[in-house]
């Protein structure tokens, strides 16, 4: 048997060896630290630094949100190269309900890794409910950045209220039922006479008020006119200048289906007018009601256009009918009740003098510059903003002016 008798020493490392070794890997660490580190791989990448994303909207309002952005991806934004800033809507449950957001210009050229701050359109949902926000950017027919970015920004709850159009136009129904039910439970109980007269006797004309002011608010809101004070006084005017007279001067006989027939010819009229504009882009002018005999074809491409909600106009006088009947039931007021509901009346109108004052509506209406106005919404849009000057350009006497055009 062989036995080994020697064994081959290991080498040791010496001292300077060592130390050279020691610098050289301190000298890598050092250059790898220093070198530039990309953040993410992804052409089209973001972050939001900041944001001041309401949490509660109104249905179909449109505000402006503040948002701190920072370029994670390598190409520079600008919107000379279709980059913008947008956002997608999705239902509680993270379905897309609408992705096409509103777009928003940048204000400047982003550089990767620059920052800038957009006031950023948004615009809510037209219902109602609970959903979820996810703010994105978009190049232009290239891609979302949410489709190319492995960790896109998280989406944010919002509660969306019901709009005031929208509150306007369901009160009148609720009311209609409400009154109802109490007429109903009152002469069946054999209230007193204060609780009759005093709150249910003038049910019908608070009824009608309310539809009549509810349906122009709702159909402003449809027109994407924004009803500012001046609007809304108009609505509450014409809303209750007439019920008042009515409450006034009419037998209680009669006033019920009076205030109803009031009541029912303003749904008719703006739900024509709503038919007519999604048709031609504007409201119906009294002068051209002459030539409705020659207008049935249009008639009939603007029916077309009707959608299954529309029904809702009609319904309020339906239901309107249903109070009115049972108003009927209640006893005749006596002549000092009547004193005190002409009073209420008189009332009325003088607070809807005084406020007219307020809104500046005489001056208004005094305006020379609505003369020259050649499409009718531009009046109701002047009216509604509480425009004071209002200006319409025309090529020539005897031309067409430019804002007639239809398109």
């Amino acid at each position: 048997m062989r036995t080994l008798s020697k064994i081959t020493p290991v080498h040791r490392l010496n001292g300077p060896f060592v130390v050279l070794l020691l610098v050289l890997l301190l000298a890598g660490v050092r250059a790898f630290a220093q070198a530039p580190i990309s953040t993410t791989s992804s052409r089209y990448a973001f972050t939001i630094l900041s944001s001041a994303t309401p949490r509660i909207l109104h249905a179909d309002e449109t505000v402006a949100v503040r948002l701190r952005l920072r370029n994670d991806g390598t190409e520079t934004w600008s919107t000379a190269r279709l980059f913008h800033v947008a956002y997608h809507w999705r239902k509680a449950d993270g379905t897309m309900l609408a992705r096409d957001g509103v777009r928003t210009d940048l204000p400047r050229p982003v550089p990767p890794g620059g920052t800038t701050t957009v006031e950023a359109r948004l615009t809510a949902p037209a219902a109602a409910g609970i959903y979820r926000l996810q703010w994105d950017m978009v190049r232009e027919n290239v891609t979302w950045f949410s489709d190319r970015d492995h960790r896109p920004p998280a989406s944010t709850l919002v509660l969306v209220a019901p709009g005031a159009a929208a509150v306007a136009f369901v009160t009148p129904f609720l009311l209609a039922l409400l009154g109802w039910i109490a007429i109903r439970r009152a002469v069946r109980a054999g209230a007193s006479r204060w609780v009759s007269f005093g709150v249910l006797g003038i049910a019908d004309v608070a009824w009608a008020a309310t539809s009549i002011f509810g349906t122009q608010v709702s159909f402003l809101g449809k027109t994407s006119v924004e009803p500012s004070p001046t609007a809304l006084w108009a609505s509450a005017a014409t809303a209750i200048i007439p019920c008042a007279i009515a409450l006034v001067a009419c037998p209680r006989r009669w006033r019920g289906w009076i205030v109803w027939g009031l009541a029912a010819t303003a749904s008719l009229a703006l739900l024509s007018d709503l038919l007519y504009f999604r048709f031609f882009g504007d409201v119906i002018a009294v002068s051209a009601l002459r030539a409705t005999g020659q207008a049935g074809d249009v008639w009939k491409s603007a029916l077309s256009l009707a959608k299954p909600s529309d029904l809702w106009w009609l319904v309020g006088p339906a239901l309107g009918v249903l109070l009115i009947r049972e108003a009927r039931r209640l006893p005749q007021p006596s002549p000092r009740e009547r004193r005190g509901q002409r009073a209420g009346a008189v009332l009325a109108l003088m607070v809807v003098a005084l406020s007219g004052q307020e809104v500046g509506i005489v001056a208004l209406l005094h305006e020379r510059a609505l003369n020259q106005e050649f499409r009718n919404l531009n009046v109701v849009e002047a009216l509604a903003s509480g425009r004071s000057a209002i200006t319409c350009s025309m090529r020539g006497t005897r031309r067409k002016p430019r804002c007639c055009s239809l398109r």
